[in-house]
């Protein structure tokens, strides 16, 4: 057998370090996700790792299609691409907007290079009001 599926992969086993708060923004590697409840150190939650997210961002203008980064330092998504790649902005977000709508975890071939850092973090991203169960799908 050379491979067996398993699951969506829509969401996936996280377990932090330290508590985790709904809608903090993680790294798994180079893999984005989003944690979907609050998560207390050391147990079983999950992360999104597929969807569009409202995520809080730095100053300045973001252009529909751009490149976003996550600055864990800051707690924001960013188009300098000196963190980790987050994911793509699905619509324009004004300069003084408080988020941008991203995409996670698709294109990261086409900025692979632009970003490899090893910066991780958290901070709040929003998916709209649906949430998940600390579970994975």
């Amino acid at each position: 057998m050379k491979a067996r599926y398993i699951q969506r992969g829509e969401s996936i086993d996280y377990i932090p370090q330290t508590d985790t708060e709904a809608g903090a923004v993680v790294f798994l590697g180079k893999l984005a996700g989003i944690t979907k409840l609050d998560i207390p150190a050391g147990e079983l939650g999950a992360v999104a790792t597929v969807g569009v997210f409202n995520v809080v961002k730095a100053s300045g203008a973001i252009a529909q299609g751009a490149a976003i980064y996550w600055d864990a330092d800051a707690g924001k998504a960013t188009t300098t691409p000196n963190a980790k790649y987050l994911g793509v902005a699905i619509e324009a977000a004004a300069s003084d907007a408080e988020a941008v709508k991203v995409l996670i975890n698709v294109g990261a071939g086409d900025y692979e290079e632009e970003s490899d850092s090893s910066s991780s973090g958290s901070a709040s991203a929003s998916n709209g009001g649906s949430s998940g169960s600390r579970g994975s799908n």
